[in-house]
This record gives C-alpha cells, sequence and structure tokens, in this order.
C-alpha cells in the first residue's frame, strides 16, 4: 500500500449511473445543437428556405454539430477522468463524471462542463497535487490536435460587419497555433471563422484555464495551496479580488467570482502542509502553472 492511500481499502463510489447517463445522454443533444449553431454561416438563407430544406442542402452542418460534441465531450471527460482515476490510485471516494447540459441558445457552448464530487478528504499534498495537476494536464494536451483540426477547417474571412460578430479572444496557446495554420501575417481587416472544432478546442482551453484559477476547490488552487501551504489562503484573496477589475473586461468574470463567493475561497489543510515538495510535485505544479498562463484569456468573449 501506498504511504499515501490514506490507510484505506477503497470505498465503494456510491453513485447513481442512470443520473449520469442521463446527464451524459442530455449534454451529447445539447452540444450537438450548440455544433450545428455555431456552423450556420448564413442564418438569412436558414430562415429563408427553412429548417429542413436548408439541413438537407447543407448535411456538413449536421456532421460538424456531431464531431463539435464528440470533441468537447472528450476534452471535459479526459479531464474529469484525470481526476477520477488518480482519486482511485490514492484511495480517494470520487463519482463518475457528471457532464452538465447547457441550453445552446442561451449559452453558446451547450455544457456547462462536468464534475466528479469528492466524497472522501484528501489528507496528503501528493495525491492534492497529483489529483489536482491530471486534469488540466489532460484537457490541456487534448485540446491541441482538436484545435489543430479546427484550425485546417476554419477560414479567413475579410472586412466583417461592425456591430454583428460575436468575436472570441485568444490565449496565448491559441494564437500561436492559429499562426502554425494561418501564418504570421493575416490581412489587417481579417478575422478566423471558427470552425465548431477550432471553438471546442478553445473552450477546452479556456475551461483549463478558469479550472486553474488558484482558488479553493478549483484544481489550481489545490495546486496554489500545496505549493504555499498555511500562506495560500491571503493569496487565493488576493486572486479573488482581482477578478473585480476583470470584469471591466468581461462581465462573465464578475458571475465567475460570485461563484467562487459560493464554492468558498479557502482550502482544507493536509497533514503534511509544512513538508517539503517533492521534484516530481514542483514540476507538477510548475508544467500546471505555464499550462495556466498559456491558456488564460482576459477578455474571452466581446462583439465586434
Amino acid at each position: 500500500m501506498d504511504e499515501y492511500s490514506q490507510g484505506n481499502a477503497l470505498p465503494p463510489v456510491k453513485s447513481n449511473l442512470h443520473v449520469h447517463i442521463l446527464l451524459f445522454v442530455a449534454t451529447v443533444l445539447t452540444t450537438i445543437l450548440a455544433g450545428i449553431q455555431l456552423g450556420i454561416q448564413d442564418h438569412n438563407a436558414l430562415l429563408e428556405t427553412g429548417f429542413i430544406r436548408y439541413f438537407a442542402d447543407n448535411p456538413h452542418i449536421i456532421i460538424s454539430g456531431i464531431s463539435y460534441s464528440f470533441a468537447i465531450l472528450l476534452i471535459l471527460g479526459f479531464h474529469e477522468m484525470g481526476h477520477y482515476c488518480h482519486s482511485r490510485k490514492y484511495s480517494v471516494n470520487a463519482t463518475l463524471p457528471y457532464f452538465i447540459p447547457a441550453p445552446p441558445f442561451i449559452f453558446l457552448v451547450g455544457t456547462f462542463g462536468a464534475v466528479i464530487k469528492i466524497k472522501s478528504p484528501i489528507n496528503f499534498r501528493k495525491p492534492l497535487v497529483e489529483i489536482g495537476a491530471a486534469g488540466p494536464i489532460a484537457s490541456f494536451l487534448l485540446s491541441i490536435p482538436v484545435t489543430l483540426i479546427g484550425l485546417k477547417l476554419s477560414r479567413v474571412v475579410v472586412s466583417v460587419p461592425s456591430g454583428s460578430s460575436i468575436v472570441f479572444g485568444e490565449s496565448i496557446i491559441f494564437s500561436f497555433l492559429s499562426r502554425l495554420v494561418f501564418g504570421s501575417s493575416l490581412p489587417a481587416d481579417s478575422s478566423i471563422y471558427m470552425h465548431p472544432l477550432a471553438f471546442a478546442g478553445w473552450f477546452g482551453f479556456f475551461a483549463t484555464a478558469l479550472n486553474l484559477i488558484p482558488i479553493g476547490q478549483l484544481d489550481g488552487g489545490h495546486l496554489i495551496y500545496a505549493l504555499l501551504g498555511k500562506y495560500y489562503n491571503k493569496f487565493s484573496k488576493a486572486v479573488f479580488f482581482m477578478l473585480i477589475p476583470l470584469g471591466i473586461l468581461w462581465p462573465g468574470w464578475f458571475v465567475w467570482a460570485i461563484m467562487l463567493i459560493i464554492i468558498g475561497l479557502k482550502h482544507p489543510r493536509v497533514y503534511d502542509e509544512d513538508k517539503a515538495l517533492t521534484n516530481r510535485e514542483k514540476i507538477l505544479i510548475g508544467v500546471n502553472i505555464i499550462i495556466f498562463l498559456l491558456c488564460f484569456i482576459p477578455r474571452p468573449i466581446y462583439i465586434l
């Protein structure tokens, strides 16, 4: 038995499989609809010809919707399964992932993400680091090929009419991948019309950054608490107050700040809080800090 297995055989995971399946199926449907919505390039043509005729003439849009759903659920699923598998490794009782559907006509992505529920405390620093680090690394690595494929299927458009387009801000990693695909010299008045798969990759990076914000029970909270120990709570509050000025750039940060207040800014303490980190733990934390910096977008969405 590993010294960090918390001294217990793994307790059975009490989880209603029917709920997991129902939520997953609902999320498949909402994300397919979201992918179709993202793939429609001419809404006027849709209204003029009608839904049935329009999709009969443009079956590729339905295929795009299905591929978007597959990609985004794969990214979210790998993220949560990274947490789940490492929880099982260290005898931490955790549920299977709960996928959360969202009405695509209200929330463009078609999902509020996915979560696992950890039902037992994490008492030591090593499992805390490995459980916290596994999810973001998995979703980051998977988002890279999804984004590259999606960008290959995307196109460059010129002279976008003012006041008519939703613009998605670029993270460092998304900008880098865009330059790999389209080159470094796009016309000044051009933008990338993203294929739904590219948007799935964009969201994968953004969701990874959100999870790595170093507050409370978020993945970033686990990792930075393991790094800072008893100094963590002050750091967490400072990060929280940084969300307020960010809300001027994007109102969604105000909503995120409220959610974090509900979740809680503090982190439960572990038994070996004052123990020095191993090189492996330092590397895992460092890798996730780099991933956060590569994926973070101060102004994710705005109207041009």
